[in-house]
């Protein structure tokens, strides 16, 4: 599946990717250092997905408080 991805890449991109070709079995955007860092946050903050979605149906006008 890697291969028609990287088929045009330099061979070196191509060697990187084989060995990482994992990272797309799983959400790719949880890799990066902004999403470890978010994670961190969010866990020592005790916010989860729950909390989120509750949230986003609560009015703007009651969400300040």
């Amino acid at each position: 599946m890697i291969r028609w991805l990287t088929g045009t890449l330099p061979e070196w991109v191509q060697r990187y990717w084989q060995k990482r070709h994992a990272l797309f079995r799983r959400a790719f955007y949880r890799e990066g250092l902004t999403a470890r860092m978010f994670t961190t946050l969010t866990r020592l903050a005790g916010i989860d997905g729950a909390w989120l979605r509750r949230l986003c149906t609560t009015p703007v006008e009651q969400r300040g408080r």
